[in-house]
């Protein structure tokens, strides 16, 4: 998996990503290429929380949330924002594998 890792690509390509409410479910989309993996050798997740003062998304209070494969390469997913503010989002993709103890075990990580 890592000599061919840097072959998977992650690209934002829909959702409700402008300002809202908190506590509005929004949704996400994103296109996956898993290069040279097939898609079940992925997990993907938007990762969001409120935005700290420089304007990144910040460690504390962010919540990852598992997309769904819904063909072509598409990945959806809702989420919540759980505060008022400058809420950010981030969209990862992992390789994941039944004897890996977690999806952060291999240190891969594809973002978009």
């Amino acid at each position: 998996v890592a000599s061919v890792w840097d072959s998977v690509s992650v690209e934002v390509t829909g959702g409700d990503l402008d300002a809202g409410v908190a506590g509005d479910e929004r949704a996400i989309e994103v296109t996956v290429d898993p290069g040279k993996l097939d898609h079940h050798e992925l997990v993907v997740q938007v990762v969001h929380g409120p935005l700290d003062t420089s304007g990144e998304l910040g460690v504390r209070r962010r919540t990852s949330v598992e997309m769904d494969h819904v063909g072509d390469g598409v990945y959806r997913a809702t989420y919540i924002p759980g505060a008022a503010g400058p809420w950010g989002l981030t969209v990862r993709a992992m390789p994941t594998h039944p004897a890996l103890s977690t999806v952060c075990e291999t240190g891969l990580v594809a973002s978009g």
